[in-house]
């Protein structure tokens, strides 16, 4: 029997289980991440010098808000990954669905009618 046959969900797969963790952390996460840095150095800007005509200040605020364009595009590589996910079953991209369109493979082993939900 062949392996890809087997798989009852992409739960099953490693790359798929590695991917799903980086995405919800990052959907859950990413505003901070991208913004933190921003909020330190406009805080630390406008309350230890505010009357500064340094270039330094401004390259530093320049390099967060370039910092949180890096974050947000590395949060749409992670969704577009995700999304096209490719089913280990028929080939084709899983979709943002709970199951693949073509062959219906589910997307968590809780959806699988091989391993149906404890009543």
């Amino acid at each position: 029997m062949d392996n890809k046959s087997q798989i009852h969900s992409l739960d099953e797969l490693d790359s798929y289980v590695q991917l799903e963790k980086k995405y919800f952390f990052w959907r859950r996460y990413y505003h901070a991440v991208g913004l933190a840095p921003f909020a330190v150095v406009g805080f630390i800007a406008l309350w230890f010098f505010p009357n500064s005509t340094s270039t330094l200040l401004v390259n530093c605020v320049g390099a967060t808000l370039a910092w949180g364009v890096a974050v947000a595009v590395y949060s749409f590589v992670l969704l577009m990954r995700y999304v096209l996910f490719r089913c280990p079953r028929c080939g084709w991209r899983f979709g943002s669905r709970g199951s693949c369109t073509s062959c219906s493979l589910p997307r968590h082993a809780s959806q699988s009618p091989w391993n149906p939900i404890p009543v």
